[in-house]
C-alpha cells in the first residue's frame, strides 16, 4: 500500500508545479519595448523640469535612470549637461564623446541629429575647463612595498603615480603608505583650468593601518573630487534656438538718394523700428517703419521685409528683400529693394545687425528714385519655448 500511495503523492506534486509554472513566468516577465519607452519619457520629462528649477543632481538621476530603460542621444545631451552643472567636468566630456560617436539612421528624429550637433559644439569648451593633477612620492615608488596611493577613498592605479591626469575640479584628500613607512596625506584644492602638481613625502615609520578604499573600476575612470559644498555653481550650458520666435528693435544711420530731385537734398539721417518672426531658426518675415529727414525734408517709408540668416545664435550674414510704401516732399510712391547685413550677437537675447539697404521708389511726378541706407540696429531676440524634446 505504501508504494501506490507514494506514487500518488509524486502525481500530485507535479501536477501542481505543472499548474503554477505559467504564474511564475507570467510574474517574472520583463516590461515590453513600449513600456520601457513609456517610462523613459516620463523620467525624462521630470529630469528637464528638474534641470529647468536648478536642480542638476536630482536631474541627472533622473535622466540617467530614462537611459537605462532606452538609449537616446537626447538623455546622453542633457546627462552630459547635468554633469557639467555638478562639477563632473571629466565624466560630461566622456558623455559628450560617447554622444559623438552615436551612429544614427538617416531616418533618425531632427531632435537626435540636434543632440549630436550640440555636444559637438559644447565638448570643446568642457574639455577646456577640466583641470589636471599629477602626484609625485618621494621615494620613488619603485622601491616600496605594498604601495597604495588614495584619493578620496579610491584606491589609485600606481601606473598613474608621476602622470598628469584629467581630475574633476574640487577638494581632493591624497594619502599614500608602504610598509616601513608613516601614511602621508595632503588636501589639495584643485581650480578649474589649473595644472596641480604635488609630492607625497613619505618619513619612516610603522604608520597607521591603511584606509578602507575601493578599487577603480578598470577601464573606467572612477569620479574623484566631487566640487566643494561652498563652489559657485557652474553656468548652465546655452541652450540651442528654437524654431520659431519673434524679434524687436530699432535702427538709425545715414541715408541718401543717388540723385537730386526737386525740393529734396542727397543725404540725411533716417531712424525707424522693426518687427518680424523667425521661423525654421533663420527665416526672418516682419515689418520696417522708418522716418527720414534729407535737407529738412521729412520722408516716411513703411515696408514688408523677409530676410535669411546664416546662422540663428553665432555671427551671421544676412540678406533679405522688402516692399512697401515710400514718402517725401508731399510724394508718395511704392518702394522695393533688397539688404545686406551682418548679425552679431551680444547675448542670447541680444543682437547687432549692422545693415545696408537699397530701394527705390517710384513716385508719380519725380519717377524712379533710388535709396541707399547705411547703418546699424539692436534686435531684442525672444525664442518661443519648445516642448522637452520626446525621446522617440
Amino acid at each position: 500500500m505504501r508504494r501506490p500511495l507514494r506514487h500518488a503523492t509524486l502525481a500530485l506534486a507535479l501536477l501542481t508545479a505543472a499548474s503554477l509554472s505559467p504564474r511564475r513566468a507570467e510574474a517574472q516577465a520583463q516590461l515590453s519595448e513600449a513600456e520601457k519607452k513609456a517610462a523613459a519619457r516620463a523620467l525624462f520629462t521630470d529630469g528637464v523640469k528638474a534641470q529647468d528649477a536648478g536642480h542638476p543632481a536630482d536631474a541627472l538621476v533622473l535622466f540617467q535612470k530614462a537611459q537605462n530603460l532606452y538609449d537616446a542621444p537626447t538623455h546622453l545631451m542633457h546627462i552630459a549637461q547635468c554633469q557639467v552643472l555638478t562639477g563632473k567636468l571629466v565624466e560630461a566630456a566622456e558623455t559628450y564623446e560617447t554622444l559623438k560617436r552615436v551612429q544614427l539612421a538617416p531616418s533618425a528624429p531632427d531632435v537626435f541629429v540636434q543632440a549630436k550637433t550640440q555636444a559637438a559644439a559644447e565638448l570643446p569648451g568642457v574639455r577646456a575647463r577640466i583641470p589636471s593633477l599629477k602626484i609625485e612620492l618621494s621615494p620613488k615608488p619603485e622601491g616600496l612595498r605594498n604601495l597604495q596611493v588614495v584619493v578620496n577613498n579610491v584606491i589609485i592605479p600606481l601606473d598613474l603615480v608621476g602622470v598628469a591626469r584629467p581630475v574633476n575640479p574640487g577638494v581632493a584628500k591624497v594619502s599614500a603608505r608602504a610598509d616601513g613607512y608613516a601614511q602621508s596625506t595632503l588636501d589639495v584644492t584643485i581650480k578649474e583650468k589649473e595644472t596641480r602638481s604635488v609630492t607625497l613625502a613619505l618619513a619612516p615609520g610603522s604608520g597607521p593601518p591603511p584606509p578602507a578604499a575601493v578599487p577603480g573600476a578598470p577601464g573606467t575612470p572612477p569620479p574623484l573630487y566631487p566640487p566643494p559644498d561652498n563652489a559657485k555653481p557652474s553656468t548652465p550650458p546655452r541652450p540651442p534656438p528654437t524654431s520659431a520666435g519673434i524679434i524687436v528693435g530699432a535702427h538709425v544711420g545715414g541715408i541718401g538718394i543717388a540723385r537730386e530731385t526737386a525740393g529734396d537734398g542727397s543725404g540725411g539721417l533716417a531712424g525707424g523700428a522693426d518687427f518680424m518672426f523667425r521661423f525654421a531658426k533663420v527665416v526672418l518675415v516682419g515689418a520696417t517703419a522708418q522716418v527720414s529727414s534729407i535737407n529738412s525734408v521729412t520722408g516716411y517709408m513703411g515696408a514688408a521685409r523677409i530676410s535669411f540668416l546664416t546662422s540663428p545664435d553665432r555671427l551671421a550674414f544676412t540678406a533679405g528683400a522688402l516692399g512697401g510704401v515710400r514718402g517725401s516732399g508731399g510724394v508718395n510712391g511704392g518702394t522695393f529693394g533688397g539688404t545686406l547685413g551682418l548679425s552679431i550677437p551680444v547675448n542670447p537675447h541680444f543682437r547687432i545687425d549692422p545693415r545696408l539697404d537699397v530701394t527705390a521708389t517710384r513716385y508719380d511726378v519725380l519717377g524712379l528714385t533710388p535709396y541707399v541706407f547705411l547703418g546699424v540696429g539692436g534686435y531684442f531676440n525672444h525664442d518661443f519655448k519648445s516642448k522637452p524634446e520626446d525621446p522617440k
